[in-house]
């Protein structure tokens, strides 16, 4: 308390007609009056200082201080009477809470929420800001973040055996990594052979995933998501076909050899379950007529495992390519229980490429046409509704001479609602220049970045003209591997001219780019042309894909071209080191 001792003005001696006149009597001249003043108020104000110095130091211990002192609560969002318990807790902890705007204590941190939807915003100067939203209930919540460090580690991984190569890698519910290694084919023995190895990141150990009864020669493997099943590619048999497209036999008035059409089959992992056939490869409407097999490609899970992608090519003058639904569950039959042929492309599909939403309603896929109207040697970017009946759409070009990414460059809408949600995707920016074609392309893969490309928004399911055009995101290019990190958070790769990766921060709305300061150094991998990117947006991975030679479409196994694969660990791991072993 501030006590302030009463003030008594002394009153001047004023004497009738003149004023009296300050005698010589050695006493110092009285101060004038703002001298007085000053003397007064000082010490006033320094205590006053005192005070809110005092205030603020232990606002910084406890952010309820300041509340308190000033009488006005910021914390609207919580409430110690009624509220939800809800704990807070981060890896690293001694992250700065954020609730609705309010700061808060740092975690490990339990409050009391009101029921609802509340802002989480987590700060902690080593990791990435982390903005999300928490859904407080009737009973009591708890929240555990794992932060992305600002230096992640970068891993190359290598193929087991001397002489495989990667065919694919994907993640896993679990945050194991399933990888898909082909071997070398032996001569004489014509198929290609898969094998499946499963990656633990946490402590780099690699093991073998056994199929029971693999006495065969698999030409297209895909591990469900809970790593459970696996469906595999039997190929068939064809008979032999001259080079006018017509078999002997039948040029010796023969009976023609029968073909076997290929097969997709589920197996149980770790089980004594014999194999089932799932599906046989129907003939195409019309047959073909140029000798070339219909082969099976490509197989895709769905995120949640109850559905199966087939996806087809037939090579040659009429190329094309036929895209199957299937159901895993459902008990063989030819009534359209197990699968259902949802489009045929006269063009083929590039092996890989394809990604189905989080929900599962739809598949993004890049298409390969030899001859369009538009030019020749043309990669596009289409979406295909999975049900019966769907729509399909060719949503943007991607060129011609540069080769296409690895998967379809698309981010879904976050938290798996498809909808009338848009997609997001990276496409050509319109101010780009094309490049030029010729002998000189083949140094388009010396090029440190990717051709300029822009970020794009489309509508699925369109509902005026101006929904099908897709609209540009800002003027930003050259960013890749879009990935939603929450409902508020975009994420996005960039090349840097010193060879490493960027990692980037799109506002959804205006496309505005904001460098988050995090780089990653994946060695030659930024000078290969198809850059993609799989996340694992719970446990803070990426893995990094590249073909190390372009896949050739030409050829009888396009998805020989072998893969570079890198790990990319945001969150702290037991020992990455041993991933690349």
């Amino acid at each position: 308390m501030l006590a302030l001792t009463r003030i008594v003005p002394i009153r001047r001696n004023l004497h009738s007609g003149r004023q009296s006149l300050p005698r010589a009597t050695g006493r110092r001249p009285r101060a004038p009056r703002f001298a007085r003043w000053l003397r007064l108020v000082l010490p006033a104000v320094s205590t006053v200082g005192m005070v809110v110095l005092v205030g603020w130091i232990l606002a910084e211990a406890n952010p309820t201080f300041t509340q308190d002192l000033f009488g006005q609560s910021q914390l609207l969002a919580v409430s110690d009477i009624g509220g939800i318990p809800t704990r807070i807790d981060s890896s690293p902890t001694g992250a700065q809470v954020r609730i609705d705007g309010a700061a808060l204590e740092k975690t490990p941190l339990e409050v009391s929420l009101s029921p609802g939807r509340h802002a989480l915003k987590l700060q902690h100067p080593d990791t990435l800001d982390e903005e999300d939203t928490v859904q407080v209930s009737g009973t009591a919540a708890s929240v555990d973040i794992n932060l992305w460090r600002r230096h992640p580690d970068v891993v190359a991984l290598r193929p087991v055996y001397p002489g495989a190569f990667f065919v694919d890698a994907r993640f896993l519910n679990d945050g194991q990594v399933a990888i898909v290694v082909g071997l070398p084919v032996q001569p004489g023995a014509g198929n290609p052979n898969r094998e499946v190895w499963l990656l633990d990141p946490h402590s780099g150990q690699m093991r073998k995933l056994d199929v029971p009864g693999q006495d065969f020669r698999a030409s297209s493997m895909s591990v469900a998501p809970d790593d459970n099943r696996v469906a595999y590619v039997r190929m068939g048999s064809s008979p032999p076909f001259t080079g006018t497209g017509w078999s002997p036999g039948a040029l010796a008035n023969a009976t023609t050899q029968m073909a076997e059409p290929d097969s997709v089959w589920l197996a149980s992992p770790g089980s004594n379950l014999p194999s089932r056939k799932l599906f046989e490869l129907p003939p195409a409407d019309p047959p073909s007529t140029h000798g070339t097999p219909e082969r099976i490609a490509d197989l895709s899970w769905s995120p949640d495992g109850s559905q199966l992608v087939a996806v087809t090519r037939q090579a040659g003058p009429s190329a094309h390519a036929r895209v199957f639904l299937l159901n895993p569950s459902a008990p063989p039959g030819n009534d359209g229980t197990v699968a259902q042929e949802l489009v045929a492309l006269p063009a083929e599909v590039v092996p890989g490429s394809a990604t189905i939403a989080p929900d599962g309603g739809w598949l993004a896929l890049i298409a390969h046409a030899a001859a369009t109207p538009n030019g020749s040697d043309l990669f596009s970017l289409c979406v295909l509704q999975l049900r019966a009946g769907g729509g399909f759409r060719d949503i943007a070009q991607l060129g011609s001479t540069t080769p296409a990414p690895v998967l379809a460059p698309v981010a879904w809408p976050p938290r798996g609602e498809t909808g009338d949600n848009p997609i997001l995707f990276a496409g050509p920016a319109p101010a780009a220049s094309a490049a030029t074609g010729g002998i000189f392309g083949i140094f388009g893969t010396l090029r440190p970045a990717p051709p300029p490309a822009g970020l794009f928004a489309t509508h699925l399911e369109p509902s005026s003209v101006a929904d099908v055009q897709p609209l540009r995101l800002g003027r930003a290019i050259n960013n890749f591997g879009l990935v939603w990190r929450s409902e508020t958070t975009l994420y996005a790769f960039a090349p840097e001219d010193d060879g490493r990766l960027a990692l980037h921060s799109v506002d959804p709305a205006t496309g505005v780019v904001t460098d988050l300061g995090v780089r990653v150094s994946a060695g030659s991998m930024q000078a290969s042309a198809g850059l993609s990117v799989r996340w694992d947006t719970h446990d803070g991975s990426a893995l990094l894909l590249a073909h190390t030679q372009g896949p050739s479409l030409s050829t009888a196994d396009p998805t020989s071209a072998p893969l570079q694969v890198y790990l990319v660990s945001f969150v702290a791991r037991d020992s990455s080191a041993a991933l690349g072993r």
